[in-house]
């Protein structure tokens, strides 16, 4: 199984606006930043391991960045957004999002820095795992045989300025 993990694009600060947390949309920059990554993404990705579904955590900007997505790619992911990947749930509740699905290519678009416990717990790093996901960044684990804690391979980490090399 395929599971990759891509942090939120760029927001509205907290509080502009009156915007509550859970609210915040995508800045102008954020949404060209999502674009860029998204075409980069599928032009990197092997087709067969593009993800199926995307699930987002219900907070705006994260569900905006895999509307982003889902709208320049070819092949249509599915996508939700799953409360189990809201703000503040870490790793039990991405792992319950995880078991749910079925071997396909999946992708979660999280926060920080529940997205880092998160890798930390797939690949066995712990939850103190110090990595650097900056918004928008995506990474690729892959599971051979059994998906779990510790179980998770990561095959890689790109920052946005990566992926936008492929587009």
């Amino acid at each position: 199984m395929i599971l990759y993990l891509m942090r939120h694009s760029c927001a509205v600060k907290g509080g502009e606006d009156g915007e509550y947390d859970a609210d915040r949309p995508l800045t102008d920059e954020g949404i060209e930043k999502a674009n860029e990554v998204a075409c980069g993404l599928e032009r990197l990705l092997d087709p067969m391991d593009l993800p199926k579904a995307i699930l987002t955590s219900p907070a705006k900007r994260c569900y905006q960045t895999g509307e982003v997505i889902v709208k320049h790619w070819e092949i249509k992911p599915v996508l939700k957004a799953d409360e189990h990947l809201s703000e503040g749930e870490g790793s039990e509740g991405a792992m319950h999002c995880l078991f749910g699905q079925s071997g396909v290519p999946v992708m979660f678009i999280m926060h920080h820095p529940d997205l880092v416990e998160f890798l930390g717990h797939l690949i066995g790093g712990g939850p103190k795992m110090c990595v650097e996901f900056k918004r928008a960044a995506v990474a690729k684990i892959e599971f051979e045989d059994e998906v779990g804690g510790g179980k998770g391979c990561l095959c890689w980490l790109y920052n946005p300025g990566i992926i936008r090399q492929f587009s």
